[in-house]
């Protein structure tokens, strides 16, 4: 995706969320929903400090390891834990590649993709052609490629 189709689709997942997050403070009252943010804080805590205390214990680990098989393991074994019990990315329709799906497609992209080759030949002879063309040669080149274009 072009970088402005990418900014439009981060926009819309925020106000998707942001919609989202409205909706619930809305059939929320205030007090329930301080508590419930409240708790997903201590919650933020809570986990933050149980990986903190995970990583002391696997730099202790390393530093008393000797060869590499262990060190390896224990690094295995921390990344398993830093990953365990965070959300599994969802998966959206514009993030899967798109498939060709009939003969007329594919005939479709294989003439797009010879007429870019052929192209691609032809600009790499006139560079060839241009290297060692003197000025007035090199005019005829241009004039001839304007009158095509």
């Amino acid at each position: 995706l072009a970088p402005k189709n990418q900014n439009w689709i981060r926009w819309t997942r925020q106000e998707s969320f942001n919609l989202f997050v409205l909706s619930v403070q809305k059939a929320m009252s205030p007090e329930d929903y301080d508590l419930s943010l409240r708790a997903e804080a201590q919650e933020i805590v809570a986990r933050a400090k149980r990986d903190l205390e995970a990583r002391r214990r696997g730099q202790r680990a390393i530093k008393e390891a000797t060869d590499k098989s262990t060190i390896q393991a224990l690094i295995d074994e921390r990344v398993k834990q830093s990953i365990e019990g965070r959300p599994v990315r969802q998966t959206f329709a514009y993030d899967i590649p798109p498939q060709i799906a009939d003969h007329n497609e594919k005939a479709e992209a294989a003439s797009i993709v010879a007429a870019a080759q052929r192209d691609l030949e032809r600009r790499r002879k006139a560079q060839e052609a241009a290297k060692n063309a003197t000025p007035e040669e090199l005019q005829a080149i241009i004039h001839a490629r304007l009158a095509k274009t």
